[in-house]
């Protein structure tokens, strides 16, 4: 029987891997049947399903588990955490061009400015504790083209490439063909 899900397990991540999520899911759904308890059916179910819609950040998700699995012991709960404050909507940048709305999302307790947040890196000692720390539980408002680019740099620089990605596609109908946003992307697919 451990066999059979294994098997199974490493069909549908495969499929995964390949971008087919339909497949993915469905191999992913015959895992948990047969084994309800699976902690890599669940979570492979659920970013498949994810994946439909977003591949770039289920993607992402699929290679931070599979990171964090070999060091946590919690890397399930870690996992299901963040998926939650996705499903949320608690992870976002939002770009504002109006110092109004910016000043009014930050007044409401919405999320920080893109300030605070690089004072908190530098707090921290490292972008990488501070954007995992926060960026899941709050908004970081970017209200400058220049905040974008730098943080979308330090993205890179981490090693968060699918990120980057997905934060320029969010955006880039904004910059149309503004060069230092198209580097970004030539920096981003060479890492």
């Amino acid at each position: 029987m451990r066999k059979e899900i294994e098997d199974l397990l490493r069909r549908a991540e495969a499929h995964f891997l390949q971008g087919d999520f339909d497949t993915a899911l469905i191999a992913f759904g015959e895992a948990l049947q047969s084994c309800p308890d699976s902690e890599e059916a669940k979570i492979g179910a659920f970013l498949s399903d994810m994946g439909k819609e977003n591949e770039i950040e289920a993607q992402a998700l699929f290679e931070y588990y599979h990171i964090i699995k070999e060091e946590r012991d919690n890397a399930f709960e870690t996992i299901v955490t963040l998926m939650d404050s996705i499903v949320r909507n608690t992870t976002e940048i939002v770009l504002e061009h109006d110092a109004q709305s910016v000043r009014e999302v930050i007044e409401y307790g919405e999320g920080i400015g893109y300030e605070d947040f690089v004072r908190i890196v530098e707090e921290k000692g490292s972008f990488k504790r501070a954007f995992e720390d926060i960026i899941f539980s709050t908004k970081v408002i970017i209200s400058q083209k220049e905040e974008f680019i730098d943080f979308v740099e330090r993205l890179i620089a981490e090693g968060y490439k699918a990120e980057a990605l997905s934060y320029l596609d969010g955006v880039a109908h904004l910059f149309g063909n503004d060069q230092e946003v198209l580097m970004l992307y030539r920096k981003a697919e060479e890492a």
